[in-house]
């Protein structure tokens, strides 16, 4: 049984087009099920549990990133498996999972390839891609054997799961079972013919605890979901059951 839950921005109605597209296809490929639009008196996580509770065994997120990512943290909690059919401006989740634009979309999610895939974890939830710390001195102590001390000039950290580019230097697998702790750092020395880019140092691992030196900080999961430091991190392997693309990035 199929659930479609479409994000609030859609009942503009500069989206009413390819909301009417995307529905006719729905229908047209016989994956017909209830629908329900997010508002300011529906929320996301209620409305998943009704779903669930009523038979739901595939919840299809019609959205952006950020409708993608909430859904990924309560669709994680269920033995469910999650669509996508991406509509809005910012697509890189869809894009990483192989997943086209629009009524396309709907083609994928016929043929349910599925693929079960890690999450991260901080705290009590759940992130896709990565969990991204500011520019702060922090310190991270990496499966309670080594730590990471992240002192003198403020450099980016970040522990990701999922890589967004295909083609990163260091490709993050999210069926490995493991996470990678990315410090960037600017490179030394300056070369009018090389291209400004950051040199990364990468440090697998399978839990974390990040502490921040002087307060506690926001930190950042999937560019949305804050939580604040001390934040404890752990992969959760084969999490999450997601409808894929052939074009995916895994």
């Amino acid at each position: 049984m199929y659930y479609y839950l479409f994000d609030s921005p859609l009942a503009d109605k500069r989206y009413s087009a390819i909301v009417n597209r995307i529905e006719f296809r729905i229908i047209e490929l016989g994956i017909n099920g209830r629908m329900d639009r997010l508002s300011i008196l529906k929320n996301m996580q209620e409305l998943i549990d009704s779903a669930v509770k009523h038979g739901a065994e595939t919840i299809v997120i019609v959205g952006d990133d950020a409708a993608i990512a909430r859904a990924v943290s309560i669709v994680a909690n269920y033995k469910v498996t999650l669509g996508i059919i991406p509509v809005g401006e910012h697509l890189e989740i869809p894009k990483a999972l192989g997943i086209p634009e629009g009524e396309a979309a709907c083609d994928v999610l016929s043929k349910r390839v599925i693929r079960t895939i890690d999450l991260g974890k901080a705290n009590d939830q759940y992130f896709l891609f990565s969990l991204d710390v500011p520019a702060q001195q922090v310190s991270v102590e990496c499966d309670g054997h080594y730590r990471i001390s992240l002192l003198g000039v403020p450099r980016a950290f970040s522990i990701r799961n999922f890589s967004t580019e295909q083609h990163e230097r260091h490709a993050s697998d999210p069926e490995d079972g493991i996470l990678e702790a990315i410090i960037g750092e600017e490179p030394s020395g300056w070369n009018p013919f090389r291209k400004a880019q950051t040199v990364e140092s990468v440090f697998p691992l399978h839990t974390a605890k990040i502490v921040c030196n002087d307060a506690s900080i926001p930190v950042t999961l999937d560019g949305g979901s804050v939580v604040k430091t001390p934040v404890t991190v752990e992969v959760a392997p084969k999490k999450l059951r997601v409808v894929v693309g052939k074009d995916r990035h895994f």
